[in-house]
This record gives C-alpha cells, structure tokens and sequence, in this order.
C-alpha cells in the first residue's frame, strides 16, 4: 500500500501531472474513504491458519493453528497432520519437549525438526508415530506463553521430521548407557522439513 501511495503521491502533486490543488485534494478524500476497507483487508490477510507441505517421498504435513487469538499470557496450539501417500511406512519423530527458538525482534517463534543435537551427548528423548502407506496420523504441540509474550501477531514456523526405519532404535537405551550412537544413528536417517509458517494474534489481556 505504501508503494500505491507513493505513486499516488508522484502522480498527483507532480506539476507534470496538470491537475489542480482542488482536484487532488478531492481525490484524496474519495481514496481516504476506501482507507479503512483496505487496511482492514491487509491485516486480515495477515492472519494464516494453516501450511500444507509434501515431500518428495509423498509425505504430506498440513500445520493448522487450533488459536488464532488468545490473550497475553495463554498458550497457542497448533496440530500437525501427518499423511503418507508413499508406499512404505514412515515414522514420525517427536522430541517430548521440542526445541523452540524465538526472535522477539521478528515476531516469530521456530519448532525446530527433532534433530538429536548435539550428537555426542544428552538424552534420547524422542518417540515415533508409525504411519502405514495411505494412513493419517495427527498430533499437538504447544507454544506457550513465555515464548509470545508480546501483543502483536507472530508468525509460527513448524518443522517436523521422519524416518524409515527404527529397528535398533527403539527400545530407548538404557538407564545409564551412553545414548550417543542412537543419537547418531537417527541423525543419519532423520528426514528434516519446514512445513511452513501460520500465525497467532496476541492481544491485551486486559481488553
């Protein structure tokens, strides 16, 4: 919009354009009237509710923002929809508490893939959703509300992540044993993706 009315701008208080004070001033008042319907257009555009990917292997992931609104100090929730349209079974991995970067700057928030990082040490905290060819799978994530703790509209980027195979990673290892070479083996098969991003408004809990 800035840039339409800066063309406007140009356009209509240029000598070159030949109208009057009067004219422009007139034109004015007609485009201020539609104002308020465009800006009311350009932040309801703002507002995404899901994000749909599908991966080479024909795995579908569709994000959906399950509170669009919520107020200062309430968590958001999101689903993920996790549909395999290949001809193998996938699993997908969760980690039980994910990784969540924040850009307070920005007003985005990132759920990181589950990568097992670092690989040398830390828990093996992960599970797998098994979903068989043509099946549909969906599970929940949080963000809370520590992570948009302002008023304004944040954008949520999803990542999510799956594998082939799990044979010699599941049982978890053992109380006590170094989990370091499952964590390697899953990062060597972990299929990592960006969904896409959806957006929470934050709004004042006092209004």
């Amino acid at each position: 919009m800035l840039t339409f009315l800066g063309v406007w701008r140009r356009i209509h208080y240029s000598p070159e354009a030949g109208g009057t004070l009067m004219t422009n001033w007139k034109l004015l008042g007609m485009f201020s009237a539609f104002l308020p319907l465009v800006l009311a257009f350009e932040v309801k555009a703002q507002s995404v509710r899901q994000a749909t990917l599908i991966t080479s292997d024909r795995v579908k992931f569709d994000v959906r923002m399950v509170t669009p609104n919520v107020k200062e100090g309430e968590d958001a929730h999101i689903t993920v929809t996790v549909t395999n349209l290949g001809r193998k079974p996938i699993f997908v991995v969760q980690r039980r508490i994910p990784d969540i970067l924040r850009r307070a700057a920005e007003y985005s928030v990132e759920i990181s893939p589950p990568y097992p990082l670092p690989l040398g040490h830390g828990d093996f905290d992960f599970v797998f959703i098994r979903v068989a060819p043509g099946q549909v799978k969906s599970y929940a994530a949080v963000i809370r509300a520590a992570a948009i703790d302002d008023v304004g509209t944040w954008f949520v980027s999803a990542g999510a992540g799956y594998v082939y195979q799990i044979s010699d990673l599941v049982p978890r290892p053992p109380a006590g044993s170094d989990p370091a070479p499952w964590r390697h083996k899953l990062n060597t098969r972990l299929r990592a993706v960006s969904v896409g991003s959806v957006t929470v408004t934050v709004t004042d809990h006092k209004r």
